[in-house]
């Protein structure tokens, strides 16, 4: 067994900066939905106010950008929350390991 202090620090930051990321993910995702809903808008009004053949294309083609954004987005906060799930569930273990390192330290001081 040994000191565990820098893990747990460390721990403690990937937990600060998991939930972070993963806000800043949210936000990321309304606003890749908000985009996605104002292009579909636009090119319902350009739609009707000029025909064109390529039209339905564009659209085709905005809508798989859109969602694959949104994939990407929703992915990366399922891995971080997979992850901050783990480092969650570590740390309790990482304390109780360095509480007992140090118990055991100021044992021997003794």
């Amino acid at each position: 067994m040994s000191c565990r202090c820098d893990d747990i620090e460390d721990c403690r930051d990937d937990i600060e900066k998991l939930r972070e990321m993963i806000q800043y993910l949210d936000q990321a995702e309304s606003v890749a939905e908000t985009i996605e809903d104002t292009l579909e808008k636009t090119a319902k009004e350009t739609e009707n106010a000029v025909m064109s053949v390529r039209i339905g294309e564009c659209r085709t083609a905005m809508s798989r950008l859109d969602d694959r954004v949104i994939e990407i987005i929703r992915e990366a906060k399922r891995e971080a929350a997979d992850r901050l799930d783990y480092c969650e569930r570590e740390l309790p273990d990482m304390e109780s390991e360095d509480e007992e390192y140090h118990e055991e330290e100021e044992e021997d001081d003794d």
